[in-house]
């Protein structure tokens, strides 16, 4: 499964520079090619990914199907919580730096997921029910057009009335 955002799009939501000096471990920067196959920047845009899968799970809300299926403004939107997330992560493996900046993003990222996880966040109004199955049978109305034998035969089987449950609208 692929990330639901990727380093073009991080960089777009957020300063490219703080990105560099967050994925590099001795405090030499790369140009933005390089950092577009940077492994720890894929593996935090991946656990983002991950933790939205997970929270998503539990609000069953959407599957992931859902989400890949999202386009537009809700998609954007996934695209932003995603780099939200992955930037609190980066700033965890950095844990001195900038401290105010990785506790916003640290209750950012949280608030994200917990909107996800108690299916508050709706990232598409007609995709609002998408994850949630429904039940649904037959109304009486299509039962009675169904012409079965019992219903052919009256004085032989017992009257509809008495076979079907009372309260089936």
């Amino acid at each position: 499964m692929t990330a639901y955002a990727t380093p073009a799009q991080m960089f777009e939501r957020k300063r490219v520079e703080t990105i560099n000096d967050l994925v590099s471990d001795d405090g030499v920067r790369q140009s933005r090619v390089d950092l577009l196959s940077h492994p720890h920047l894929l593996t935090a845009l991946a656990d983002a990914s991950g933790a939205i899968d997970a929270a998503l799970t539990a609000g069953r809300r959407y599957s992931t199907g859902d989400l890949a299926d999202l386009t537009g403004n809700a998609a954007s939107l996934l695209q932003r919580v995603c780099c939200d997330i992955a930037m609190a992560l980066l700033y965890e493996r950095n844990p001195g730096r900038e401290v105010e900046q990785q506790q916003r993003y640290r209750e950012l990222s949280e608030s994200h997921l917990q909107r996800l996880r108690s299916g508050e966040d709706v990232f598409q109004q007609q995709a609002a029910g998408a994850g949630l199955p429904t039940v649904d049978g037959p109304s009486a109305v299509d039962y009675a057009r169904l012409n079965l034998l019992p219903d052919r035969t009256r004085n032989f089987y017992p009257g509809r009335d008495s076979r079907l449950p009372r309260d089936r609208r």
